[in-house]
């Protein structure tokens, strides 16, 4: 009975749609009119489609959100709480597949539709009508043209599909353009910023070569409130003025780089860093190596000529964030240089990072993590084991010099060779106010359980049976 009534309306949903085609006819609309490219039909179709599709990303959003509150101590979306709120949403198994990228990000396919969605670290959902793909070095160099020109991408996923091989004869533009002043003092009516996505996933660029005298010089120049992550970078040449690194040159408000690896070569004359030259407020570096010699070439230090030189990011602004990161290639600089960031300042944190390589400086500030740090910063469960040597004042083991306001180094260690003027294990200079707890050297006796829960035993001796860190293997 059921089915028969069923039927019934569906003949009477035909005859009606019919009668009113029949009606707009003997009205003088065309047939073109009616299911043309721009036809009522057409558009009603596509307004329809629209309509499904917003639905579609409501229920996504709904259940992203859903298992967020699952578990709000989790600093990336957790797989299984997300998997259980998508089938209460979505109708169950078999309506979707769901690809964990292994970074905090996923891609969710939903098969009734055939449309992709891409799953964000902080919970943003990017449909597929915001998500372009690059699989060549012209499609690289057509999507650098695009943000150059004024499109920044905001809200979009952009995302590689291989390999890419650059000219390295060929001098690379950078993706994003900062217009400023040597004090990074932005001209906001010129700057072309990249404000979206960018995921290498996991791929390699090879051969970028940039010799220049212009500031913010990288694979992408300037980033505002963006995410560079998974770009594994070889065989590349940087040489620059300011604001230099080989993933970013400079990056503001809340911009992120993630588990990208680069071996380039990094030379400037302030700002430079083996990922990103210059991070200013509310930045983010997480899981980020750096293999390639970082070098400061400039000969002077005055109005800022010859600042800021680290392993992964020169300068580091206030509330950000350096987790999880790594620096194996030799550092060089005159004043104010670190195996992980040349300066850091105002409430910024470096967590569980290691270097290992050595670093050099002819003025003052050297250390193996940071060349100095000041204003409420923390530096916690990281070690250096790369030899330090300056001609200048304040060498540390792990910082430099210590500025003003209350700043603290804890359960940290380091075991490199050290030289210089006022030269510490530790800390070369701190100021009162600041605080050294459960930091070793050499000279100590000290194992993993010492430094605490982030450190383990070095079992397959890749640190000369010295402590490493859980994440490390």
């Amino acid at each position: 009975m059921q089915r028969q009534e069923r039927k019934q309306k569906g003949i009477t949903l035909v005859a009606l749609v019919i009668t009113i085609i029949v009606l707009l006819l003997l009205a003088g609309v065309t047939i073109s009119l009616l299911v043309g490219e721009n036809g009522i039909i057409t558009k009603a179709k596509e307004g329809g489609n629209r309509t499904q599709q917003a639905q579609e990303k409501e229920k996504i959003e709904l259940a992203v959100t859903a298992s967020i509150m699952e578990d709000t101590d989790k600093l990336t979306i957790e797989e299984g709480n997300l998997n259980t709120e998508l089938m209460n949403e979505l109708g169950g198994e078999g309506e979707y597949t769901l690809t964990n990228n292994q970074d905090g990000s996923f891609l969710i396919r939903i098969e009734k539709s055939k449309r992709t969605y891409y799953i964000g670290n902080s919970g943003e959902v990017i449909g597929e009508e915001n998500m372009k793909k690059i699989s060549n070095a012209e499609e690289l160099k057509a999507f650098r043209d695009e943000v150059n020109s004024g499109n920044s991408y905001d809200g979009w996923y952009v995302y590689l599909t291989d390999n890419i091989t650059l000219n390295n004869t060929e001098i690379w533009e950078p993706i994003g353009v900062a217009e400023q002043t040597i004090g990074m003092h932005l001209d906001n009516e010129r700057h072309k910023p990249f404000r979206g996505i960018f995921d290498g996933t996991g791929h390699e660029i090879n051969g970028i070569y940039i010799n220049t005298t212009d500031k913010g010089q990288g694979l992408f120049g300037f980033v505002i409130g963006g995410t560079i992550k998974n770009i594994n970078l070889h065989n590349s040449i940087f040489n620059g003025n300011g604001a230099i690194g080989s993933i970013v040159g400079y990056m503001r408000n809340s911009g992120s780089i993630i588990n990208c690896i680069t071996d380039a070569t990094v030379s400037g004359k302030t700002f430079v860093g083996g990922i990103v030259g210059y991070c200013d407020k509310d930045s983010y570096l997480l899981y980020n190596i750096n293999k390639g010699i970082i070098t400061n070439n400039s000969t002077q230090i005055d109005d800022n000529i010859g600042l800021y030189t680290g392993g992964i990011v020169g300068n580091f602004g206030k509330n950000s964030c350096i987790y999880r990161c790594a620096n194996i290639g030799k550092v060089t600089g005159l004043q104010y240089v670190g195996g992980i960031c040349g300066s850091a300042s105002s409430n910024a944190k470096i967590l569980e990072v290691y270097n290992l390589g050595e670093i050099e400086g002819t003025g003052n500030s050297i250390g193996g993590i940071a060349g100095r740090i000041y204003n409420e910063s923390l530096i916690t469960e990281s070690y250096n084991t790369g030899n330090i040597v300056s001609k200048g004042n304040f060498i540390g083991g792990i910082v430099g010099s210590i500025d003003k306001g209350e700043n603290i180094i804890k359960n940290c260690y380091s075991i490199g060779n050290i030289t210089g003027n006022q030269a510490d294990p530790i800390v070369g200079q701190k100021n009162l106010n600041s605080e050294i707890l459960n930091c070793f050297s050499r000279k100590d006796n000290f194992s993993h359980i010492n430094l605490g829960s982030a450190f383990k035993t070095d079992t397959n001796n890749i640190n000369n049976g010295y402590p490493i860190l859980s994440w490390q293997e």
